[in-house]
């Protein structure tokens, strides 16, 4: 049986990107501006790094040879390719036990030849905090720039944000 906890933790992932990348294609950005440029490469890390690790969870070649991007990221492409991985986490963790949460995967990381050894959990756990961690620093990035973002807080989420 799926943990609802977890399950709601990715549902809110999804939520909070999803307002995220609404918000960022719907305003003017100068794609040209350094911080603008930075952020696309860190936002495109972000989702990099959640490919990696559904391939690890699914016991998949990685789709992606390099976690960061060879040439600058099309936002909207990015923002079409972070909501299907979002879909894919929040369906894959309802499909999860407790007992699957346990299970140890080794793995090669990307960008050196050493082993890897997370449960699936602590995968989940990574690909939550990696995500949030970037898209608060990319928000941070672009506060000067007076780009407005929606709040991305977990209560705003359980508090009504569900849609």
């Amino acid at each position: 049986m799926a943990n609802p906890f977890l399950v709601s933790l990715f549902e809110f992932k999804a939520w909070a990107n999803r307002g995220f990348y609404d918000a960022l294609t719907s305003q003017p950005l100068d794609e040209n501006r350094r911080e603008v440029i930075v952020a696309l490469f860190t936002l495109d890390h972000a989702w990099r790094v959640d490919r990696v690790f559904r391939a690890r969870l699914e016991g998949t070649a990685l789709p992606i040879a390099t976690v960061i991007a060879e040439k600058r990221p099309d936002l909207r492409t990015l923002s079409a390719q972070v909501a299907e991985t979002d879909a894919w986490y929040v369906e894959y963790v309802r499909g999860l036990s407790d007992a699957d949460l346990d299970e140890v995967i080794t793995f090669d990381f990307v960008s050196d030849p050493d082993k890897g050894r997370m449960t699936r959990g602590d995968m989940l756990a990574h690909v939550l905090t990696h995500t949030h961690s970037h898209r608060a620093s990319v928000a941070t990035m672009l506060e000067p720039l007076k780009i407005k973002l929606p709040s991305d807080m977990f209560t705003s989420f359980v508090s009504g944000g569900r849609q």
